[in-house]
């Protein structure tokens, strides 16, 4: 039975990968994640993850069993890797955010096809002055040189990839000619969904990472008579501990009791439920990011919105999806009033034509028989 080895990240949309593969008829998968402390948090299906505590020991693993596809579900950890892998077995990139998208002042960053301005006036004033020592930026540059030359040659060494959104492949293709595309997609079971939304609060960015601007979202929603009972900031992974002080000081003292940041893990139906209450979501980020959380935010009906000048925006908003750009839109009259029935529904059947699981699971049982057949 062909065998596919998965190299993961301890996130929660895992379980949908888990999900997916393990539906595959005549198909063998295990799951790897390295993890020095040896434990992992927000992955439900324990029982079919095999911890390592250093790629050392798990590249021995791999090694002794020969698996016929290796798929690396971003290659923050399984650049490293690569090269030491046989030749006879397929590697494939499932890209995430993270993979293909670097801030335009970062330095080594050839190997990243989308290199722009990823941060906000507030947010860029914020980074640049937590001055490091030289010694401290000396590490960082070196660790990105090392990063970016470990991933050159990864990349160069995969022969398939997949993108979150349709756009972003292309871009890659033109870099990377070599790369031939595999249908994946992080896409819940029918049924997975979320109720209509149901109050007034407002969701900001999907996690503490910088990429989410949220210093310029809470400059921008100061200039609003703020409607919503709450503004819900999701600060519990991702990100430093002093952006995310920085983030609940700024956001204290500009909405006090009503800035509600959440900061401890907490279980997918209590999330849900505080989702639930979000009418609208500011989603700040200039790149591809938390393309999930959107999806679901879509189906319950929340009012998304987005930079004007962004690829994401614009994918939704050319597709046809009743979406907001914050500049023209984040004002008291757009956040006065939900979604009506018909743009819910309207958001709803465009995401059953763009993100479906049956889709979905076809396209990924092709790719991968393509693959082993040698067809592709």
């Amino acid at each position: 039975m062909p065998k596919l080895f998965h190299m993961i990240l301890d996130q929660k949309f895992i379980d949908n990968a888990i999900s997916i593969f393990d539906s595959l008829p005549g198909i063998e998968n295990e799951y790897l994640l390295v993890s020095r402390s040896g434990r992992f948090s927000l992955i439900n299906a324990r029982e079919r993850v095999s911890v390592f505590k250093s790629q050392f020991a798990c590249l021995r693993y791999i090694l002794g069993r020969h698996p016929d596809i290796i798929l690396f579900h971003s290659l923050f950890f399984g650049a490293s890797l690569v090269p030491f892998v046989s030749r006879n077995t397929a590697l494939v990139w499932i890209s995430w955010g993270q993979d293909l998208y670097k801030d335009e002042a970062e330095v080594f960053a050839s190997s990243y096809p989308f290199r722009h301005s990823l941060f906000m006036p507030e947010t860029r004033k914020w980074k640049q002055s937590r001055k490091a020592s030289i010694k401290g930026r000396l590490r960082k540059s070196a660790k990105a040189f090392v990063r970016n030359l470990l991933r050159s040659r990864a990349i160069r060494r995969i022969q398939y990839m997949s993108t979150c959104l349709p756009y972003e492949y292309p871009v890659v293709r033109d870099i990377y000619p070599h790369l031939k595309p595999f249908y994946f997609d992080y896409i819940d079971k029918p049924g997975t969904v979320l109720p209509r939304c149901n109050g007034f609060n407002i969701l900001v960015g999907n996690s503490a990472s910088l990429n989410c601007n949220h210093l310029d979202i809470i400059t921008a929603l100061s200039e609003c008579r703020v409607k919503g009972e709450k503004i819900v900031v999701p600060l519990s992974y991702a990100g430093g501990d002093e952006y995310r002080a920085a983030v609940i000081s700024e956001g204290k003292r500009v909405f006090g009791e009503k800035f509600k940041p959440l900061t401890q893990f907490m279980t997918i139906d209590e999330y849900a439920e505080i989702l639930r209450s979000c009418g609208f979501a500011v989603m700040g980020f200039l790149r591809q990011q938390a393309t999930k959380n959107i999806q679901l935010l879509l189906h319950q009906g929340t009012k998304v919105f987005f930079y004007r000048n962004t690829d994401i925006f614009r994918f939704f908003k050319n597709s046809g999806y009743v979406v907001f750009s914050i500049e023209d839109n984040l004002n008291d009259a757009v956040l006065s009033s939900l979604l009506s029935d018909t743009e819910v529904q309207r958001n709803r059947t465009l995401l059953d034509e763009h993100f479906n699981y049956g889709d979905n699971l076809r396209k990924v049982e092709d790719s991968v028989w393509t693959i082993l057949e040698g067809s592709g």
